[in-house]
């Protein structure tokens, strides 16, 4: 038998460990406030949109700025605001600023767009969207857990004629330009 051996103790972690972890933990969550609308939050902070420096004007004249693309439905091949089966009560819709910025909007079946549901201060997550490594990415700020702490959600977009494609490792959703958006709607600028 070795004369240096140690008994087996098991260490437990200091008090300082316990107080750490969660401080980390907050640290390093996104800050956000509540948008008007009541159920929105959107980071405080700005900086967090730190891809908007790689925006290029050439990126808007692909993207159409002037109207709002929803997502289309591949399994019943319909706009997700017509699916009626198998339906919950929302669709989303992203609509891109010439400024490089954009919102992924949560707009309900029922009753149509009206008044504020494309107002960047009343609704909708927002983000940015550049040019890397010859694509177009575009970075989400959407809530990733049921306490909607805000993450950053980065996307691959690939464009063909009227119909955006979102790449994500979730795998690949569809959006179409829509023809159903009022006008007056779509007045609202993005400045974050």
């Amino acid at each position: 038998m070795p004369h240096n051996t140690k008994p087996d103790v098991m260490h437990k972690p200091s008090l300082l460990v316990y107080f750490l972890i969660p401080i980390l933990f907050i640290s390093c969550s996104i800050q956000t406030y509540e948008l008007k609308n009541g159920i929105t939050d959107v980071p405080i902070d700005d900086s967090v949109y730190v891809n908007k420096s790689k925006f290029s004007k050439s990126i808007a004249g692909v993207i159409d700025t002037t109207v709002v693309y929803e997502e289309y439905n591949t399994y019943y091949r319909v706009l997700d605001r017509l699916q009626t089966e198998h339906s919950n009560c929302c669709y989303s819709a992203l609509k891109f600023y010439s400024n490089g910025l954009l919102n992924l909007f949560i707009l309900k079946k029922e009753g149509g767009v009206t008044g504020r549901e494309l107002d960047p201060e009343y609704n909708g997550f927002r983000g940015n969207y550049y040019t890397e490594d010859g694509r177009i990415k575009m970075d989400l700020f959407v809530p990733s857990n049921e306490l909607r702490r805000i993450n950053k959600r980065t996307e691959t977009l690939l464009i063909k004629d009227d119909t955006l494609y979102v790449n994500n490792r979730d795998g690949m959703r569809k959006y179409v330009k829509s023809k159903f958006i009022p006008q007056d709607s779509l007045r609202y600028k993005a400045n974050w």
